[in-house]
């Protein structure tokens, strides 16, 4: 059996559709201050630190080997994201009291 030729249709390049990008630059905004990225990132080294901790607490005193390894996990995971912020934080602190 010989192999038909299917026809395609081209489509017209006048129809296209131009997108237009938003005027927004790739720039951080300008309108949050170090003062508000300050304190979300002190609440969020803190909320990190308690996981950590509790995590921690509850590695040790788990009998299951499973819940001990989730818990491990858990822990080195969230004393990492802890020690991010942390850093985040002391560099947000600095950028603050810079400028004064």
């Amino acid at each position: 059996m010989a192999k038909k030729k299917v026809a395609r249709k081209r489509v017209s390049s006048s129809k296209s559709r131009t997108v237009s990008r938003s005027s927004r630059s790739s720039r951080i905004s300008s309108n949050k201050s170090v003062g508000n990225r300050l304190s979300l990132a002190w609440a969020n080294f803190v909320f990190f630190l308690i996981i950590f901790v509790v995590s921690l607490v509850l590695y040790q005193i788990v009998p299951n080997i499973l819940l001990q390894n989730f818990f491990g996990v858990i822990s080195v995971i969230s004393g990492i994201v802890a020690a991010a912020l942390l850093i985040a934080a002391i560099v947000l602190s600095i950028l603050r009291f810079g400028r004064k």
